[in-house]
């Protein structure tokens, strides 16, 4: 597993280049930076990581929480939208990873992620996402007590609970993007920041 920290400079290629969303690199306190193959697995592990570091640079038990909450969600989140591309026009191992990168700044704690999806998923991710956004706290907690009745009664999981337990939890709007591939693929970019008071305590390792 590559995970980096910010004493490690990790340049990657993909349709959306994350690194220049920002003016200096280094300047970004970058918690962890991974990309690669996407599993339920390696994304557990990730969590562990993240948690053992947030541990050590966050007094704050409400952010604490909060964090955990969103970047379990958003990684699990990754895990169920991958899709197995086997397509011979697209390398096997690009196609299944994923990019998560966490960022700490003065104010907030930012979680960051990117992986491919089939572009028919597209339009009702991006339904879910924009009437998650359009709802205050109330009209989320009951929607979020409804799907996860009708989860109940159905007995499947609804993806889109995590969504809504993210906003709910950070009470931030999330925030997406769509690279189209081709006619079949699509990658997803998601962004959520989690808000902390006072700023956290950086240090210089893990």
């Amino acid at each position: 597993m590559v995970i980096f920290s910010t004493r490690f400079f990790y340049y990657f290629s993909c349709p959306v280049d994350y690194i220049k969303q920002y003016r200096s690199f280094f300047d970004s306190n970058i918690l962890l930076l991974y990309k690669g193959k996407i599993t339920f697995n390696i994304v557990m592990a990730i969590i562990e990581i993240l948690e053992e570091r947030i541990d050590k640079i966050e007094n704050d038990r409400s952010v604490k929480r909060k964090f955990y909450s969103a970047s379990t969600e958003a990684l699990q989140n990754m895990v169920h939208h991958m899709n197995i591309i086997e397509d011979e026009r697209y390398d096997y191992m690009e196609a299944n990873s994923g990019m998560i990168m966490v960022i700490v700044r003065r104010n907030y704690y930012k979680i960051v992620t990117g992986n491919y999806i089939p572009s028919e998923k597209r339009d009702d991710l991006e339904q879910n996402i924009n009437l998650i956004n359009s709802l205050d706290k109330g009209q989320l907690k009951a929607l979020y007590r409804r799907l996860l009745s009708e989860s109940h009664m159905n007995g499947e999981p609804n993806a889109g609970l995590g969504l809504i337990d993210i906003a709910r939890k950070t009470g931030q709007n999330l925030k997406y993007n769509f690279n189209q591939i081709d006619d079949t693929y699509s990658y997803f970019n998601f962004e959520v920041k989690i808000p902390t008071e006072p700023a956290p305590v950086l240090v210089a390792s893990y």
